[in-house]
């Protein structure tokens, strides 16, 4: 297996819980996205502010990290679904990284509402690169248990695409 990566923007930390169970599973490197100035409203307020940003393609400025994706073959992509679609910080790592010549996995986590994020994360991706697999994750905070072995087995079937 060539070196891989897993890059993920967790909001209230499902889709850390099992970036990090994924990372494990392929025996690989993680990334956290961090913004700058994070969305501090509590509630269902959080939900229309967070899917307003995202309806407005919205590129909140990344806090800085080190990580050189020149040195991966693979990169898996994490995200939660806002508004049918991926999170401004993911948004925001698109624009701000140059990807090119990789093989590109995706997951999202939601409660229900996927939309179209299969296919507006599919636009982000550049023509260049190969998206070999995604995963939904349906109320991830539900099941703990189940959505962990979910995630520990797509990390199975990666291990033989990457």
């Amino acid at each position: 297996m060539k070196k891989s990566v897993v890059v993920y923007y967790s909001f209230e930390g499902s889709t850390k819980r099992l970036a990090e169970k994924l990372s494990e599973e392929l025996n690989c490197d993680s990334l956290e996205i961090k913004v700058v100035k994070e969305i501090t409203t509590k509630g269902f307020s959080k939900y229309i502010w967070g899917g307003r940003q995202a309806m407005m393609k919205k590129k909140p400025e990344l806090k800085s990290y080190d990580l050189d994706l020149e040195q991966y073959d693979n990169i898996i992509i994490g995200t939660p679904v806002w508004a049918g679609t991926v999170t401004p910080p993911i948004r925001s790592f698109f624009e701000r990284e140059n990807i090119e010549n990789k093989k590109i996995a995706f997951f999202c986590t939601h409660q229900g509402g996927m939309g179209k994020v299969t296919e507006k994360f599919k636009a982000l991706v550049k023509d260049n690169n190969s998206i070999i697999n995604s995963i939904d994750i349906v109320k991830p905070l539900k099941n703990i248990d189940s959505t962990n072995n979910e995630i520990i087995q797509w990390g199975k079937e990666l291990k033989k695409m990457l």
